[in-house]
Order: C-alpha cells, then structure tokens, then sequence
C-alpha cells in the first residue's frame, strides 16, 4: 500500500519532465481611444459611407469619431505605429492607403485583428521626439510606403497619402480627443 504516492509520484515527475517544453508567450496590449481629425480649413476627416469601403475625405463639418489604437500601448507617443477604424452599419472599417502609391487613402471592411503595413501609420506630433502625443497637430505617415496623409486644398475633398514630407501641400491635422 505504501509504493502507492512512489508510483503517483513517479507518473507526475515523468509528466513534467518527459512533456514538450512550455512557452508563455506574451501579448502586447493595445490601447484604443477616440479622436477625431481636423484640416487647416476647419473640416474634418470623414470615411464615406460611415464605415463602409470608400474614400476617405476632409469634407465634414463636425467632428467624426475615429477609433485610433495604438498598436504598443500604453500612452501615445510621437512615432508610435496606430490603425484607424471608424464603424459603421457594416461593422468595423479599417483606413489604409489604397496601395503602395499612397494615393488615395481609402476605407475598407479589412481585417480588424491583424492590421496590413497599408494600414498602419506612424503618428508623430513635430513637436518633440518620442514623447507623449496630447492633442493637437499631428502627421500621419503611411508604414508601407513612407508618405504622409495630405488634405488637398487643405480640405473639403479626397484625402491622400502621398506627400513625400510634412511640408508638402497640407499634411498637418489637429487630433482633437473626443
């Protein structure tokens, strides 16, 4: 009766020793908040069709709620890699450059999950290095293909991703938190 906890004993040191090695893998969390875009010219950016594919457009004339998530978490920092989504009455809709033109930025039911390079962007505030983004201007830089966000005109039209610097045209929006 006593080779009983031997036996036990023996059956879990074998279990834990003999077993394939475990791996804890970590995952990042994101942090999401709410913001909204404005243009030189006082519009604001804005998916046609509320979520829906589409263009994107500088046209609105009140703040529209974009969902940004900063893929490191944490606080928003200058350089940080984000993905916008707006939501609409097709579910989530990611921005993304249309191609690797950058041109236009586009809206599209992508895969919320497991964001694409074309729709991901750096968001730097041209105020100081890697440092806490509050609102206020900010450039939006494609990761696929290096270029910026830019509102022709400065707004009320088709929104691009194709200006090569943040002193093209006006590549230079106000993020304000909503």
């Amino acid at each position: 009766m006593q080779k009983r906890p031997f036996i036990m004993l023996a059956i879990v040191l074998a279990i834990v020793f003999l077993s394939p090695a475990r791996t804890e893998v970590a995952h990042a969390r994101t942090t999401t908040i709410t913001v909204a875009f404005q243009t030189e010219d006082d519009h604001w950016v804005s998916p046609l069709c509320c979520g829906q594919s589409g263009d994107v457009y500088a046209d609105a004339t009140s703040p529209v709620n974009i969902e940004l998530e900063d893929l490191n978490g944490g606080d928003l920092n200058d350089g940080d890699i984000v993905v916008l989504r707006t939501y609409g009455l097709w579910g989530a809709a990611a921005f993304s450059v249309a191609d690797y033109s950058g041109n236009p930025i586009h809206s599209s039911n992508a895969n919320t999950s497991s964001p694409t390079n074309t729709e991901k962007f750096y968001i730097w505030s041209g105020e100081c290095e890697y440092c806490q983004i509050p609102a206020g201007t900010v450039f939006l830089q494609n990761v696929a293909t290096g270029e910026y966000w830019i509102a022709p005109d400065c707004g009320g039209g088709l929104l691009n991703g194709n200006a090569i610097d943040t002193g093209s045209g006006c590549s230079r929006f106000e993020m304000a938190f909503q």
